[in-house]
């Protein structure tokens, strides 16, 4: 019985003491490791990019009250002064007058071709809806998606005023093209209605 006692107590001591050497290896890689890299030191001729600012645009579309429903169409634009907004503008790093410009449109096709002697009425038209647009203005472009109405929301910031800029909006291949100032009710000949 006595040789049982000192026989598991050496079973005891052997395991511990294993354990003990396999935790102080693993101690000391993971001190390896995490000495390895606090010792990397960034390379002094590599060149690398400023962090990107992440804006937060639509609390910059409510503070300058240009929050609007999509059923309110049309251009509306306000300048702003980027070291007093906010939201991801830097308060004291490249302050400059920048436009933010929202642009609210239905979009929507005709179900003809051709000449008509009547005035087009909602019965002729049908909205081009859940599609992908593609839009540009100058010195700035996006996309933004319909609704089931054919309603779409454009908003852009630009260094000059886009009031008289073109609009041009594309679906695929096909594109239209109006003043920014001038979109509202935008209709599409018959080939957009296939998309």
């Amino acid at each position: 019985m006595k040789n049982v006692k000192i026989y598991i107590l050496l079973c005891l001591a052997f395991f511990v003491s294993s354990c003990a050497a396999h935790s102080k290896k693993n101690s000391t890689d993971a001190k390896e490791k995490v000495g390895s890299i606090k010792e990397i030191k960034p390379n002094p001729y590599e060149t690398t990019k400023p962090s990107q600012r992440v804006i937060d645009y639509s609390s910059v579309q409510r503070l300058l009250n240009l929050d609007r429903r999509y059923t309110e169409l049309g251009f509306f634009e306000k300048m702003f002064d980027t070291c007093q907004v906010g939201f991801g503008y830097a308060p004291d790093l490249d302050c400059q007058k920048k436009y933010f410009t929202v642009i609210h449109f239905k979009l929507v096709c005709r179900q003809s071709e051709g000449t008509i002697s009547t005035v087009l009425t909602d019965d002729d038209l049908k909205a081009i809806s859940g599609e992908n647009v593609n839009w540009y203005l100058k010195n700035a472009n996006g996309s933004t998606l319909t609704d089931s109405e054919g309603y779409g929301q454009i908003i852009a910031t630009t260094n000059e005023s886009q009031k008289n800029q073109r609009l041009r909006l594309a679906v695929g291949a096909e594109f239209l093209m109006t003043k920014a100032s001038e979109a509202k009710r935008l209709i599409a000949p018959l080939t957009w209605c296939n998309h």
